[in-house]
């Protein structure tokens, strides 16, 4: 039976994305497939179908290689590796996600869709513990977000409840007002906004730690964790605006943010899971498609996968 890695879209899948070498990995003990959303499906006895390419050498052959339409319930595993915030069709992953529930009584889902259901967003952060994620504000309204950020010596940041990559993200200090509306109406084109107390920490950037069932992956001693480092004056630490993975150093904090979440993804069917942390916070809870696994593999010198 073949495992299937399911994306946004076939296009998207480069050579160097951790979705890419989960999928050579896997290869070594079970054929694999790739599909897209748009090839889920339900047929007559409602079940759950998806049009699935064959893993070829690289993510071209692949998405050029004859479909074939397969029943879920005929796939040993699904691995979730679509995302939200890279979808702009609002119908998309609601639609998805809900084929995938139907599915999971039938075959082995990574995520669990319920559990993905409720982390669709940044609202997800709201389930850890108060003690492990910093002061922050979910809202549609400008005058409260104003409120929240006189009220933070060192400033805010605002970033759109369902994004990814840094995109749509800001810091906005109380001495300088001076682009704060036009900035505050961007955010708020996007949707609802997330406003967190800056922490001066993400300066040094943050550490992205992979849990799997609800704990840090350990091989000979070393961690499925990456530092993400700022470049220039950027204090967003997504490597996709420019920040440089490094080696990471976990402290024992970081083990008791760990223990503290780790409960709760597994409750809610969350296996595979990337936890950012800057200082001793964590910032985002990332549960749709958790890179980091590649390049903490390649600094530390340890095959995650």
């Amino acid at each position: 039976m073949s495992v299937a890695i399911l994306v946004n879209r076939l296009d998207e899948v480069t050579a160097d994305q951790t979705t890419w070498s989960v999928a050579q990995t896997m290869a070594a003990v079970a054929p694999v497939v790739f599909g897209e959303i748009d090839g889920l499906s339900v047929g007559g006895n409602s079940d759950v179908r998806l049009s699935c390419h064959p893993l070829g050498a690289t993510p071209l052959a692949t998405r050029n290689a004859p479909a074939t339409v397969l029943p879920l319930a005929a796939l040993a595993h699904i691995i979730v590796r679509f995302n939200p915030g890279r979808e702009p069709r609002a119908w998309a992953i609601p639609t998805a996600l809900t084929m995938l529930h139907q599915a999971s009584c039938v075959t082995r889902i990574t995520n669990d869709p319920g559990g993905l259901i409720a982390a669709q967003s940044k609202l997800y952060s709201a389930r850890m513990p108060d003690w492990t994620v910093p002061q922050t504000l979910v809202t549609r309204d400008a005058a409260d977000i104003r409120h929240f950020l006189d009220s933070e010596p060192n400033g805010i940041v605002v970033k759109p409840v369902n994004g990814t990559r840094g995109r749509g993200v800001f810091h906005l200090t109380r001495d300088n007002q001076r682009n704060v509306n036009q900035l505050l109406e961007l955010s708020l084109e996007m949707g609802f906004v997330v406003a967190q107390r800056f922490l001066p920490a993400a300066s040094e950037g943050d550490t992205r730690i992979i849990l799997i069932d609800g704990e840090l992956l350990a091989i000979d001693g070393k961690f499925s964790a990456v530092r993400r480092v700022p470049r220039g004056r950027d204090f967003r630490s997504n490597v996709h605006v420019g920040a440089v993975p490094a080696a990471p150093a976990l402290r024992q904090h970081d083990h008791d943010l760990v223990d503290a979440v780790g409960p709760i993804l597994r409750a809610d069917g969350l296996r595979w899971v990337g936890l950012d942390v800057v200082g001793d916070h964590i910032i985002e809870v990332n549960t749709f498609s958790p890179g980091g696994l590649a390049d903490a593999g390649q600094l530390q010198g340890v095959d995650f996968h």
